[in-house]
């Protein structure tokens, strides 16, 4: 069996760091202030994405299970990390 890139000898080598239950502001057990506008909604993604990493994450899921409001916002932070991680243009 491949995958394109791996094959079948690789997939017992690979470990991945992973958190599937990751809830944000929009969430009703929210503690803290919410950011209010796309400017703060931003700037707590980019957070997240920086605190994911320090913590060693290969990869998490949004489980805001009532809307996606922030997707958006996570998904540019991640991609902008990922850009300034290789060297590119963040």
């Amino acid at each position: 069996m491949s995958s394109g890139f791996l094959s079948a000898d690789d997939w017992d080598a690979l470990v991945f760091r992973c958190d599937f239950q990751v809830h944000c502001p929009r969430g009703r057990q929210w503690r803290d202030a919410a950011p209010g506008n796309d400017d703060e909604r931003a700037g707590y993604a980019a957070g997240l994405i920086v605190a994911c990493l320090a913590r060693g994450l290969d990869a998490i899921a949004i489980a805001d299970h009532h809307d996606m409001a922030f997707m958006r916002f996570v998904r540019q932070a991640a991609a902008q990390e990922t850009r300034a991680g290789c060297g590119g243009e963040g």
